[in-house]
């Protein structure tokens, strides 16, 4: 190889490794910006359960997971998959010891086509339409929509960021936690 060759190839791995570094650094801050803040959980978003709007209010004595789909999301999209995120309801035996929130909090001018959408699946477990958007409003929530599932403990804050599903580690961390928790 020619040394000038050699060279741009040393400078575009350097540049590539310098980048990926600064963006593990950025999320590292990110992350713990987010844990150092305190989710506040509105008591006016609409639960949404197997058709049917339904009455509801957070028990903040339990721990409790959170799947957030911002304004910036495709709200679409993530109803098309909400089978998957199924499994958050029931990651240790006694789920009662736990909640789960689906949160969608989508763009204003998108609000009714996704609640009547809300409203003719099957989805047994809830969905809640935070339709003020005081969810987002009220919280910083990370950019990066990695941070977009979280357990917040008793007292609002983030102790746990990442999704469980389909990833056999974090699912391990989150039964950890949830078990700790319960044993406390």
């Amino acid at each position: 190889m020619k040394p000038f060759a050699s060279y741009c190839l040393l400078c575009i791995l350097s540049l590539s490794l310098l980048e990926c570094s600064s963006e593990k650094g950025r999320l590292r801050k990110e992350l713990k910006a987010f844990e150092a803040t305190e989710i506040t959980i509105p008591g006016d978003m609409l639960m949404i359960r197997e058709g049917m709007i339904r009455p509801w209010k957070h028990d903040s004595q339990k721990p409790t997971i959170i799947y957030y789909v911002g304004p910036k999301e495709c709200s679409d999209c993530r109803i098309s998959h909400l089978m998957e995120m199924e499994g958050l309801f029931h990651l240790v035996p006694d789920a009662g010891q736990y909640q789960c929130m689906i949160v969608l909090s989508p763009k204003h001018e998108e609000m009714d086509v996704i609640k009547s959408k809300l409203l003719l699946i099957p989805f047994k477990e809830p969905v809640y339409l935070d339709i003020y958007s005081e969810f987002t409003e009220k919280n910083q929530m990370p950019e990066d929509v990695r941070m977009h599932c979280f357990l917040i403990d008793t007292t609002g804050h983030p102790i746990l960021v990442g999704n469980p599903v389909g990833n056999e580690k974090m699912n391990q961390l989150y039964i950890n936690m949830l078990n700790k928790d319960q044993k406390q």
